[in-house]
């Protein structure tokens, strides 16, 4: 061999290790170097949309407290989830009684849920449209034959009217006789429940 295939030889074999090194040592650096950048790209972004919701919080609270609010207000319009006897207690002891009407009968024809949407205060973020979520109202369809004065069954009728969580089914009449007998057919409200 001679000098000069010798240094060809040193030449070919720093040139070989340079690219061992660089293969095998420098490019898996340079690739998990990547990946960790593109991590902490990730992490940041991350990071800025857990600071957005932590600067929200009190944005969230006042929202949360609004829709107790609301729903207190929803929920004062029902009477609860009462028992029979407790429907007959209220609809004759808080509504028609105080209007010295004579109570000939009183059914509750029937106890059924209804569905309904909520509405849900919208999220802080610009572009949040208003939500709706869905639940149940429980509704006594009740009617109740009361005698008495024309005057004391248009009370009655107005009563339930302003009363919330009363809402008249169908009644009609254009001259009641006094002491003549009248049915008067409504839904009474007895819970909201919302998912």
């Amino acid at each position: 061999m001679t000098e000069k295939d010798k240094k060809t030889l040193i030449i070919a074999a720093i040139a070989l290790l340079i690219f061992g090194i660089a293969f095998l040592g420098i490019r898996p650096a340079i690739t998990n170097l990547k990946e960790e950048r593109a991590k902490n790209v990730e992490l940041s972004a991350q990071k800025q949309t857990m600071q957005t919701e932590i600067n929200s919080l009190p944005t969230y609270k006042t929202n949360l407290e609004t829709a107790k609010t609301n729903y207190n207000a929803t929920a004062s319009r029902a009477f609860a989830d009462l028992p029979n006897d407790k429907i007959h207690d209220v609809v004759i002891d808080e509504i028609v009684t105080p209007l010295g009407l004579d109570v000939k009968a009183f059914r509750i024809n029937s106890i059924e849920p209804l569905g309904v949407n909520n509405y849900v205060v919208p999220s802080a973020d610009a572009g949040a449209s208003p939500a709706l979520v869905a639940g149940t109202t429980d509704l006594a369809y009740i009617t109740v034959d009361v005698v008495g004065t024309q005057e004391q069954i248009i009370a009655l009728v107005d009563k339930l009217n302003a009363t919330e969580g009363t809402y008249l089914s169908n009644i009609s009449f254009s001259t009641v006789a006094d002491n003549a007998t009248v049915s008067v057919p409504f839904y009474m409200v007895l819970s909201e429940t919302f998912e």
